[in-house]
């Protein structure tokens, strides 16, 4: 399984293996041997509520704030495919057939002028409290969502700006900008570093995404002594009393680093 270090993970955000566009707020996703992968539904499809419409998505927030933190360092298995999708972009092939990157180089992606699309936890979390599920629509998911295995994308974040840097260590030399100079789209640029460092950098049409956050939808068995029904919620209120969405906690999944194959 690929990982990668990243800034983001400590402040509640997943990293994706390989960017995509089709990463969206109120996506569902359920939880894997390996992970977690895509229900292929929104929320809507499997939750009905007539007295509530869906919360709405805030597009294109700045995030000043974490532009520094949008920095991935990856291990040598997942360089490899970053660096493939990148040169796929660019019409440039598969860099795997060309620069041998392994242990003796390390890999960074930097995302510039990062926007995130966010929706208001306090508005999710009443609509999923209010909501009921529509069971013959879950099926294989059904236990899935009663053992609280079912997560709900809030935030993704998203960059039209991705450079991909390759640094051998110990000072060794890489050649791959003689093999790429010259054919590289308008979009895109190569330059190497006094380190022997070289960045490829491609700015895109679409903005693609990188990073999410997402939340477990933690299902509430019926309380006979408590005369209450079963119902389904995504905050611990144990004890909390929330002013604000700034009091629900945003905690990564368990994925130990790893990347998300989405």
């Amino acid at each position: 399984m690929a990982t990668a270090q990243s800034p983001l993970s400590r402040i509640g955000y997943n990293l994706v293996t390989l960017p995509k566009t089709d990463i969206k707020p109120l996506a569902l996703l359920y939880e894997t041997d390996e992970g977690v992968s895509p229900v292929e539904a929104e929320l809507s499809e499997l939750f009905k509520n007539p007295d509530m419409v869906l919360p709405p998505v805030k597009p294109n927030i700045d995030t000043a704030s974490i532009q520094g933190a949008a920095e991935l360092d990856f291990d040598a298995k997942a360089s490899v495919s970053m660096l493939d999708w990148l040169l796929e972009k660019l019409n440039l092939g598969k860099m795997s057939g060309k620069v041998s990157v392994n242990e003796n180089y390390t890999v960074t992606a930097t995302y510039a002028d990062v926007q995130e699309d966010k929706i208001s936890l306090l508005d999710l979390d009443n609509f999923i409290k209010t909501s009921t599920p529509i069971v013959a629509k879950f099926s294989t998911f059904r236990q899935k969502l009663e053992h609280s295995e079912l997560y709900v994308i809030n935030a993704v974040l998203k960059s039209k700006t991705i450079s991909v840097t390759i640094q051998g260590k110990n000072g060794l030399d890489i050649e791959a900008d003689a093999k790429v100079k010259g054919i590289l789209d308008a979009n895109a640029s190569i330059a190497r570093k006094a380190n022997n460092a070289i960045t490829v950098a491609y700015k895109n049409d679409t903005p693609v995404i990188f990073a999410f956050k997402a939340q477990r939808i933690i299902y509430e068995k019926e309380s006979f002594c408590r005369d209450e029904p079963a119902g389904f919620y995504i905050k611990n209120q144990i004890g909390k009393v929330l002013l604000g969405p700034e009091d629900f906690p945003a905690i990564p999944l368990h994925t130990n680093g790893e990347l998300i194959e989405l």
